[in-house]
């Protein structure tokens, strides 16, 4: 084996075997490190990914390790790989983003933990059979006891990372928030409807029960002025809620959309809503508000890390949340989405490459 002096830079494996660009917050995450790990060149990143993803990896410029196995077992998959791996790259050591850290790796690991919403409540599972297994073996043992093993445990957010407290007091958890590109231009650049245009109102996330999208439908039906809902993000379990709305011109369900669609829907709405019931961060209101967008949330603990206070709603009835749109004025839109943009601040790019240069120095057992 190589010594890292010999190679005078550590070698750390990131495990990339789950990613799949379609799974929202995940693979959000995923890149998001990736593209900060392009910026801390005094550590060598090799990055494990399936072969149908090997066109995007191996443009990112970093190292890269391409396996093939059944495509549904990814997120076992690095169980059966990953000390393998480990050994045979000679790596110092190992990152799980978006998945598991597998036993027997033999060098420091460590993982990141974005909500334990699993832990608590039972519909997190969905519907299907195959979701329900996932969920009680995978999440619910694997992951859970992967977070007391680590040697760091990587948590997007406070919320998070008291969540792991309390499920592993003696965790080594470290909290680094998600990196969000925050060069999308001036907050000018957006304006509040003339006369006889609508409150343009988006929902970006996946309809799941935890998104809380019934609350929105029920306020919008109390809300005093023209509006116009668009509804992007995959369509789990959970979708019946949009039943009620299928008939109503004012709302548009666009499903799953690629990342142009995406910036679009978030440049041209006025106000980006989530009435969420729990949140481990949540990327699309923290990107809302560095565009320059006003975000409208529930009064929940995630939230209350960086969402200003009036721009937070009570979930307890659909009544503050209509109210708080109804009562929305050129004034105090302009107001409240200066805030948003003056709290969204802090989620640099820098922020997020030197948070993970740290990590990933005391992972590898250098001086950062």
């Amino acid at each position: 084996m190589t010594p890292m002096a010999a190679r005078g830079r550590p070698r750390i494996l990131i495990d990339a075997l789950a990613y799949d660009p379609h799974d929202g917050g995940f693979a959000t995450a995923l890149r998001g490190v990736l593209d900060s790990c392009r910026e801390i060149p005094e550590i060598e990143f090799v990055v494990a990914h399936h072969t149908s993803h090997g066109d995007y990896f191996e443009s990112l410029g970093l190292g890269s390790v391409s396996l093939v196995f059944p495509y549904k077992l990814r997120f076992f998959a690095s169980f059966a790989y990953l000390p393998w791996l480990a050994r045979t790259l000679e790596a110092d050591a190992v990152h799980c983003e978006i998945s598991a850290l597998p036993v027997g790796l033999g060098v420091p690991g460590s993982v990141t933990a974005h909500d334990l919403y699993f832990m608590s409540q039972p519909e997190s599972a969905g519907r299907s059979v195959a979701r329900r297994f996932t969920t009680e073996i995978y999440w619910r043992r694997l992951f859970v006891r992967s977070l007391k093993r680590a040697t760091v445990v990587k948590a997007i957010s406070e919320t998070t990372g008291d969540d792991i407290r309390r499920l592993h007091e003696s965790a080594n958890v470290t909290v680094i928030s998600p990196r969000i590109e925050t060069e999308c231009g001036p907050p000018s650049e957006r304006r509040w409807p003339a006369d006889g245009e609508p409150l343009r109102i988006l929902f970006l996330g996946s309809v799941v029960p935890r998104k809380n999208l019934e609350l929105l439908l029920e306020a919008l039906k109390l809300v005093d002025r023209e509006w116009r809902l668009d509804i992007a993000g995959n369509l789990w379990w959970g979708k019946e809620v949009l039943d009620e709305a299928a008939g109503d011109p004012r709302i548009e369900v666009h499903g799953y959309v690629e990342d142009a669609e995406r910036d679009l829907l978030l440049d041209r709405c006025h106000v980006l809503v989530a009435p969420s019931l729990y949140e481990g961060f949540c990327y699309p209101v923290a990107e809302a508000m560095t565009r320059g967008a006003l975000v409208l949330t529930s009064d929940i603990s995630a939230f209350r890390e960086y969402v200003p206070d009036e721009c937070r709603f009570d979930i307890f009835g659909p009544e503050p949340l209509a109210a708080a749109l109804s009562a929305l004025s050129c004034e105090s839109y302009e107001r409240l989405r200066g805030l948003c943009r003056t709290a969204a601040q802090r989620f640099t790019p820098a922020a997020h490459v030197e948070a993970h240069r740290r990590l990933f120095s005391e992972l590898a057992g250098v001086t950062a």
